[in-house]
């Protein structure tokens, strides 16, 4: 996610906002004294940006707009100064047909997030600034993944205050989180550092594998969520090579004899035929409302020998736009038969 720079779902309230005032013994922002003949009312942020990122809903977005007069001492404000701030929403598609074609379009904070806002400003006399903030309180009308923007500029100043060319704007941003989607092998016994390891079995034995698809998120998600998972028999190839344990290597027509998959999952070719293309990835959805959904393997211990190393790599390939798939993106289960 790019930036000019995600929890109990709350209900969200209007955006809170507040006026501070430093005043006397204020340092100046940026040396003017070159132009102290021609001071003028800035945004004073030298990014014309201020971001939070990774944010998720229940999260409380803090900006802080500072509307200035630069001029070099407090002292030299010998009157209110009065300041009219809006939102120019007009900017967003001026910001948006800037971006490459692989960054994210901004889209406009929902309208109630910044309901709240203070548009009139006084920089007091005797002071260079004053700041407000802005609050805004992240509800299900920001969504996941998403990228948001606001962009603040000076309309309006007292008679005979000029407004600056370069610092009349300021652009404040919401990128939202993108939820990790992972497999987990769930265990009952949860001191199990290797639930998806099965030792010493022998033929006959019972062995499920209870498998969780999850949404790595701290607020329920009220929209599905989409994976797309298949079987890669090529990756016991690649692990049987690293490993000092010998893997049993099964074609990929052999895999429903060994492993029942519920739901029935995808099975790459191998090994590889010519003029025959892997299927494509099984969807398997998490519910809205929902943070998991299960997935069960059991094997089929009846027909493994003695003695040899079964294994089954399950691997998400996809997910849902603006979710990202986490770290459980690949899991090993493995049947390791008594002698």
């Amino acid at each position: 996610m790019k930036s000019i720079t995600k929890i109990l779902l709350i209900p969200a309230l209007p955006a809170a906002m507040f006026a501070a005032t430093s005043c006397l013994n204020d340092e100046p922002l940026i040396d003017w004294d070159e132009v102290k003949d021609h001071y003028v009312i800035e945004l004073a942020d030298n990014d014309h940006a201020q971001a939070e990122n990774n944010m998720e809903q229940g999260d409380v977005a803090e900006f802080m707009i500072i509307v200035n007069y630069t001029a070099s001492y407090a002292h030299e404000v010998t009157e209110d100064i009065h300041v009219t701030l809006g939102v120019d929403l007009d900017t967003i598609q001026k910001i948006n047909a800037g971006l490459t074609a692989s960054e994210q379009p901004f889209e406009p904070f929902p309208a109630e997030s910044y309901a709240g806002l203070q548009t009139e400003v006084t920089i007091p006399a005797g002071c260079k600034k004053d700041t407000v903030f802005l609050n805004v309180d992240l509800n299900e009308d920001f969504k996941v993944g998403m990228a948001y923007i606001l962009p603040i500029k000076i309309k309006g100043a007292s008679d005979g205050y000029l407004i600056s060319g370069n610092f009349d704007h300021l652009e404040l941003e919401i990128n939202m989180a993108e939820p990790q989607v992972g497999l987990e092998v769930v265990s009952e016994d949860k001191d199990d550092p290797e639930p998806n390891v099965r030792r010493n079995v022998r033929q006959g034995d019972e062995v499920i594998f209870d498998i969780e698809l999850s949404v790595d998120y701290n607020v329920t998600i009220q929209e599905p969520v989409t994976a797309g998972l298949f079987i890669d028999p090529s990756r016991v190839v690649i692990l049987d090579a690293s490993s000092d344990k010998d893997y049993e290597i099964l074609s990929s027509e052999d895999i429903s004899k060994y492993f029942t998959v519920t739901p029935d999952l995808a099975v790459n070719i191998y090994p590889e035929k010519e003029g025959v293309e892997d299927p494509e990835p099984t969807e398997v959805t998490i519910e809205g409302g929902q943070k998991t959904t299960s997935i069960q393997v059991k094997a089929n211990t009846s027909i493994m020998e003695p003695g040899k190393n079964y294994i089954l790599p399950i691997e998400i390939d996809h997910v849902t736009e603006h979710y990202a798939i986490g770290s459980g993106n690949l899991i090993y289960l493995e049947v390791n038969m008594d002698e």
